[in-house]
């Protein structure tokens, strides 16, 4: 007897114990809550593989299936499916190093080395640049070709949107609608910094109309291009700074707020007291809570010159 974890549609887990049963010589797989059979005694081999999934051998043939008999592989394959880290399965490649790789719904994705293929979101994969594979490919959930020839790519866990470059352009893609994004802007550079961690599908375009922030996520300029922009970087939380020619702007994610323009913006000593510092030529000011901006008293510029430690040596100088 023994757990299995059963994988629902909405990658929620759910715990079941089983048992391997043979009758006849024959082997399936019963329910031990229940005592319903839920693989008939119709295989020579039954193997469970890990989550819900089990290598079956009928005659000389492997096939994959899952906890309740429905074929997840089913290609001829003298030797049991193999399973590699994260959700891949794969079978060896006779005389070759590479692998068959398939996705835990049976799409067949390609053949490539030994951990090659890297999970994007929504069942969407990258596979790595090695020295059998000089660019990287990016494939869909059914196995196809997103983009090949692929010479850099930008994503992260919480993003549901890649970018990536191919003959010196950028390119931006929705995993979750599966169709590319900011069709008509040319992109020249694409930059996540630390935001990613922050702001979720949100990135910094270099275009041929200047930089702008991009919201990948809803297919919209949260700031949009502009000559004057010289650097957008992540700042503090959810907040960014926008700097220009002649002062620096900030930008609040969770508002979509883009303020005015300081001489300087940078990040406060004590959070629990000001969310930002700002300072505008002779003047210094602090953005509150309850988001408005009152001018320091002259202890509390003290307090901050005790604790300008604390600063980035950018912002001492401010």
């Amino acid at each position: 007897v023994f757990e299995i974890y059963c994988i629902h549609s909405d990658d929620v887990f759910s715990t079941l114990k089983v048992a391997i049963i043979v009758r006849n010589g024959a082997y399936g797989l019963i329910n031990m809550e229940n005592s319903l059979i839920l693989i008939p005694t119709a295989y020579d081999e039954l193997e469970w593989l890990n989550h819900q999934y089990f290598n079956a051998k009928k005659g000389n043939s492997y096939q994959l299936i899952d906890f309740q008999n429905n074929v997840i592989i089913n290609q001829e394959n003298l030797e049991p499916y193999a399973h590699e880290y994260p959700n891949l399965f794969f079978k060896k490649v006779k005389g070759s190093s590479k692998r068959d790789y398939f996705s835990y719904s049976g799409v067949y994705l390609g053949s490539f080395v030994e951990d090659s293929l890297v999970a994007l979101a929504n069942q969407h994969y990258y596979a790595k640049q090695n020295k059998w594979q000089k660019k990287i490919v990016i494939i869909q959930p059914n196995g196809h070709l997103l983009a090949e020839d692929v010479d850099q790519i930008l994503f992260s866990d919480n993003y549901q949107t890649i970018a990536y470059k191919k003959e010196k352009q950028w390119f931006l893609y929705d995993t979750k609608s599966e169709k590319q994004l900011a069709t008509t802007i040319n992109i020249s550079q694409i930059h996540l910094d630390h935001l990613q961690h922050y702001i979720a599908d949100l990135y910094i375009l270099t275009t041929s109309n200047g930089i702008g922030l991009y919201d990948a996520k809803n297919d919209i300029w949260a700031i949009s291009p502009d000559e004057k922009i010289k650097k957008v970087q992540h700042l503090d939380n959810e907040f960014l700074t926008i700097q220009y020619k002649d002062g620096m702007k900030y930008w609040d994610a969770s508002c979509n707020f883009l303020s005015e323009i300081y001489s300087h913006v940078s990040e406060t000593y004590d959070r629990n007291l000001f969310q930002l510092l700002l300072y505008k030529e002779d003047e210094l000011m602090a953005l509150l809570a309850n988001n408005e901006i009152r001018s320091l008293s002259s202890q509390e510029i003290g307090q901050l010159y005790n604790h300008s430690g604390q600063l980035s040596s950018e912002d001492k100088v401010a």
